[in-house]
C-alpha cells in the first residue's frame, strides 16, 4: 500500500540479535540494511515480494565486525 502501513516481519535466517536500521524498496524488491547484536557483523536481509516475506543474504567477504547503518536502492 505504498508504505501506509507497517507491521512486524520474521526475517528467515535472521540472527537472535539481527537489528536493522535502514530499508529501501524498489518495486516489489526491498532491502534492509544493519548488523548482528551479537557478533557486530554486518547483516542484509531482501524481499522480492514488498516485505511480505524476508531472508538474511550472504555477504561475500563480509568482515569480521562492522555493520550498516543505511541502504538505498534505485
Amino acid at each position: 500500500d505504498g508504505g501506509n502501513t507497517w507491521g512486524l516481519q520474521t526475517v528467515t535466517g535472521n540472527p537472535a540479535n539481527g537489528l536493522y536500521s535502514g530499508v529501501s524498496c524498489t518495486d516489489t524488491s526491498c532491502v534492509a540494511a544493519g548488523y548482528d547484536g551479537s557478533t557486530f557483523t554486518p547483516l542484509i536481509a531482501a524481499s522480492t515480494d514488498s516485505g511480505v516475506t524476508w531472508n538474511v543474504k550472504t555477504i561475500t567477504n563480509n568482515p569480521t565486525s562492522g555493520f550498516f547503518s543505511d541502504v538505498h536502492c534505485t
